[in-house]
């Protein structure tokens, strides 16, 4: 019996205009972020470039010496310390000119990525090694290092996050409608799920068949579930198998450390007197970038399904449906956006299930540093998620066998 009501469900939301519309405007966000993608990828390739790097650095250095005719010009003597810098630090950038002018001629040299991450290496190390930079400076370098190590070993040219292929595509999709628009979307969505059959006489025809209320409720979550959870993922994986087709797959293996770790530095205090948000030192392991998309991949379907319970939640406590909708989205945008605004909301943040929305960061641990907030764990998410799930249900379970729908 269940299963034919699920199916009846699925006909029904499938049938809706509303769910096809909401479906072409993800759709169209989605395809908005490819697009997005595709041209900041060609932009940073193009700054990224010898060529690129040369004419930035030669507009610096007109810059400059702009700045020193100007100041011949109006007479003005200028601190002897000040000058030397500048000077210091034209010199520094013509050096900088002959290294972008040597990569521009030994363009073709296949191993020259080896060499430029040596040199970067080496660079890392030395600030590792230097006693004059305090320890909190230095959370960046070994981590870097370590990936570096892993790059020269697999013998692989190094692909950027930023180029444009099917993981970076997602990793940014993920991060882009994470924050508030799949929350507020699902809303839209769902805010007519029970509450918008309470007063038309749909409802209350099936409520007078020899049917549980529980078996009622428990079909459309399930039906609303699977609707969902399958346009969203089902259009993220099209639109990456696209990507992948037009862009190609590259960079997967990369190397990605995930699961780093920060907390409060009270020894170096802010300005205001606060102190300041450091990496925990050596925290966090070596993934790759396609463990990584697909772990965030698989958390946002966790989160998606807590979203549809929250709002389902909500959708059978009123019988307004516009109600439901004004409620699940202000929550939704309150939530996050309160945290993000408010240093005392804040310091709660990793409390709330809808923080977790931007799953590749909670991955990688950077939602930490988003909400200035230590406390963020995959695990807390996903215990957060699941009780939401849980506990949502349960009380809409109740609500719904409780309520008067002939009033």
């Amino acid at each position: 019996m269940i299963f034919t009501l699920v199916k009846n469900e699925l006909i029904k939301i499938l049938k809706r205009s509303k769910t096809w519309i909401v479906f072409g405007l993800f759709a169209i966000a989605v395809v908005g972020v490819g697009f997005l993608s595709n041209y900041n990828a060609k932009q940073r390739a193009d700054y990224q470039s010898p060529q690129g790097q040369i004419d930035n650095l030669n507009s610096q250095l007109d810059m400059y010496n702009q700045q020193f005719k100007n100041s011949d010009s109006n007479g003005e003597a200028g601190n002897k310390e000040a000058t030397e810098d500048a000077n210091s630090y034209i010199e520094e950038i013509k050096g900088q000119i002959k290294v972008q002018e040597e990569r521009l001629t030994n363009a073709e040299d296949p191993n020259a990525w080896k060499t430029d991450l040596e040199q970067e290496k080496i660079t890392l190390q030395a600030e590792l090694d230097d006693k004059s930079i305090p320890d909190e400076y230095k959370t960046y370098q070994k981590p870097r290092i370590d990936e570096i190590n892993m790059i020269i070993k697999e013998g692989v040219k190094p692909v950027e996050e930023w180029e444009f292929n099917a993981f970076n595509y997602v990793n940014g999709l993920l991060q882009i409608i994470g924050l508030i628009i799949l929350v507020s979307g699902i809303a839209v969505f769902m805010s007519d799920i029970v509450s918008g059959e309470s007063t038309p006489p749909t409802l209350k025809f099936l409520l007078v068949q020899p049917i549980s209320r529980g078996k009622v409720i428990l079909s459309k979550f399930i039906a609303v579930v699977i609707t969902v959870v399958g346009m969203i993922a089902g259009l993220e994986l099209a639109a990456f198998g696209i990507v992948g087709a037009i862009a190609g797959f590259s960079g997967g293996q990369m190397p990605k450390i995930i699961g780093t770790q920060y907390q409060w530095d009270y020894s170096n205090l802010s300005g205001s007197g606060e102190p300041i948000l450091n990496r925990i030192v050596n925290s966090g392991v070596i993934s790759t970038r396609a463990s990584a998309v697909f772990q965030s991949f698989g958390l946002e379907i966790l989160f998606i399904i807590a979203c549809c319970a929250l709002i389902f939640l909500i959708s059978s406590i009123f019988k307004s449906s516009m109600i439901t909708m004004a409620i699940s989205v202000i929550l939704s945008v309150a939530s996050t956006m309160v945290c993000l605004m408010s240093s005392t909301v804040g310091k709660v943040a990793h409390l709330i299930f809808l923080n977790y929305g931007v799953t590749n960061i909670v991955i990688d641990g950077t939602v930490a540093q988003t909400f200035n907030n230590p406390n963020f764990s995959v695990g807390l998410g996903v215990v957060l998620m699941v009780g939401t799930i849980i506990v949502s249900y349960v009380i809409a379970h109740i609500v719904f066998s409780k309520k008067d729908f002939l009033i």
